[in-house]
């Protein structure tokens, strides 16, 4: 992975707003985590949905931008399958399945500690056009 492929991913503004973590970055592949807050949940109180689609929404523009061809997602779906509390330390993955000439197709899973959380199917329109 290049150097500056990499500064570009680590100054996404809205990650950092929201601290989250690069954990590991490759091409087609991306791991992330962040700590639910206080701030993040909802009137129930547990974690806003919003959150948790946020982690797997940036380890899959990691994943689908890693090969330094911008990516733009055109269709993301999310399950939710348990909820997250304040100070659970949740992790995100995406994994490429395929990449064609102008789309590229991922999976995200997001993980409280070994449970998994939530799930998620994406399609990115990729450019001709690089990253850096």
């Amino acid at each position: 992975m290049k150097e500056q492929l990499m500064a570009k991913f680590e100054q996404d503004p809205f990650a950092n707003f929201l601290d989250i973590k690069f954990k590991e970055v490759r091409e087609g592949y991306a791991q992330v985590e962040g700590v639910v807050k206080e701030e993040y949940q909802n009137f129930n109180q547990v974690c806003h949905g919003g959150f948790i689609f946020t982690l797997a929404d940036v380890a899959f523009s990691l994943a689908s931008n890693s090969h330094n061809q911008q990516a733009y997602a055109v269709n993301v779906s999310l399950d939710l399958l348990s909820s997250a509390r304040t100070g659970d330390r949740l992790v995100a993955e995406a994994q490429e399945v395929r990449i064609a000439r102008k789309l590229g197709f991922y999976e995200m899973k997001v993980y409280r500690d070994e449970t998994l959380i939530a799930r998620c199917q994406a399609i990115v329109y990729r450019k001709n056009e690089p990253v850096v």
